[in-house]
């Protein structure tokens, strides 16, 4: 069976990035910070959580694409293959806000 090629990035390196002020980054206290109703401890919760929280920042950042958010941030893409989850390296690039 052939292992497809996955493309990810990670949300909380994206919220810690665009929101550096904030006390923390847990989903809950992001959730309660901009008032985005959560419940914890669900999957499809957390999922529809992160992706609102990133089109937030992709708002604050200006930008209208997932490539555009990750260079404002200063995260570069990594590709996954075979579910060798790698960690995001750090871009020298940033926009600030």
């Amino acid at each position: 069976m052939e292992v497809p090629q996955i493309r990810y990035f990670d949300s909380l390196a994206v919220t810690r990035r665009t929101w550096p002020k904030l006390e923390n980054h847990r989903l809950t206290s992001l959730g309660e910070y901009f008032g985005i109703v959560y419940t914890a401890n669900d999957a499809l919760e957390d999922s529809r959580t992160c992706g609102r929280l990133v089109a937030l920042a992709a708002e604050k950042w200006n930008v209208t694409d997932v490539d555009g958010l990750l260079a404002a941030c200063g995260i570069c893409k990594l590709d996954c293959l075979e579910n060798h989850f790698l960690k995001l390296p750090t871009c020298k690039k940033r926009i600030e806000p």
